[in-house]
């Protein structure tokens, strides 16, 4: 991918853009992939990841509808004069398509100040180690204690999403309209939960699943310990989880809020939500806790 035709291809659009393309090491030597899209897309708020093994092109907005192509975001693949290619507009993107992609956007590596410095390095030195390194090889493994805002759930309750859960595995619209539908997408690519569970067996396992995440592990040791007001709770999660675009649409701090409400549903009782200004979210004392979902 090329900035240049990238800053065509956004031209216009007002919604905060996500790019996930290779950004393999041979690529920024041959010129397929150009280190200055990093600083591109820092400059306007573009989130850019990188994922070995990427080998399609495919252009959307929210993931209902989408354009395939053969041709890659580069001079060659979109501009007169270059390669032959043909493209394809998908009207409507289904289940299993808007799944699909979001969990490539789940499993790539975002790219960051430190990512493109060590990049920039081995690119300057002509390369080096292996025939065909991944970006690992090259920048290191990515930072586990590093997070997105993409980490937090974005759909309003577990409730909702069980909701949206059932009708989606049973061929329907996930319902809410497109917002709570994108929510819907993300969240369950990001716990990877599968179909032909009921309702009460998707709870238990949505739970299971949203304690064991990294970020929520961490909340719970440091941030609920043994209580969080929610501005701190804000400014606990701004301080780990680097701003990326996220469907929610309710800002920082509505995302913190579903965030603890989350919590106090799925965390097997053990935690709960004190409606003071501001609100809180404490840890209950032991023998106080009910039985909850989802245990810890």
């Amino acid at each position: 991918m090329q900035a240049g035709i990238l800053g065509r291809l956004a031209e216009g659009l007002r919604n905060r853009i996500a790019v996930v393309t290779t950004w393999e090491p041979r690529d920024l030597l041959s010129g397929a992939s150009e280190l200055s899209l990093y600083p591109f897309c820092r400059e306007r708020g573009i989130a850019l990841y990188a994922l070995d093994g990427l080998h399609l092109s495919a252009y959307s907005v929210g993931l209902e509808t989408a354009v395939l192509s053969t041709g890659e975001a580069t001079e060659a693949g979109m501009m007169p004069g270059g390669n032959y290619e043909a493209a394809a507009f998908v009207e409507y993107m289904s289940a299993g398509d808007r799944l699909y992609f979001e969990g490539l956007r789940r499993r790539a590596r975002l790219v960051n100040d430190a990512v493109h410095e060590k990049a920039s390095e081995w690119a300057a030195g002509g390369g080096g180690g292996p025939e065909n390194p991944g970006l690992a090889a090259v920048a290191g493994a990515p930072d586990p204690g590093a997070f997105l805002s993409s980490d937090l759930p974005m759909t309003a309750s577990p409730g909702a999403l069980a909701s949206a859960y059932k009708r989606i595995v049973s061929g329907k619209d996930p319902g809410g309209g497109p917002r709570a539908a994108a929510c819907a997408f993300h969240d369950l690519a990001n716990y990877a939960i599968g179909p032909g569970l009921s309702k009460e067996a998707f709870l238990e396992e949505l739970g299971k699943r949203f304690l064991a995440h990294p970020l929520v592990r961490l909340a719970r040791e440091e941030l609920v310990a043994p209580e969080a007001s929610f501005p701190e709770a804000l400014e606990w999660i701004r301080g780990r989880c680097a701003d990326v675009p996220i469907p929610s649409g309710r800002g920082a701090p509505g995302d913190v809020e579903v965030f603890m409400e989350w919590l106090e549903e799925l965390g097997g009782g053990e935690y709960e939500i004190a409606r003071g200004t501001p609100p809180s979210i404490r840890r209950r004392q032991r023998g106080a806790a009910g039985a909850g979902r989802a245990g810890g």
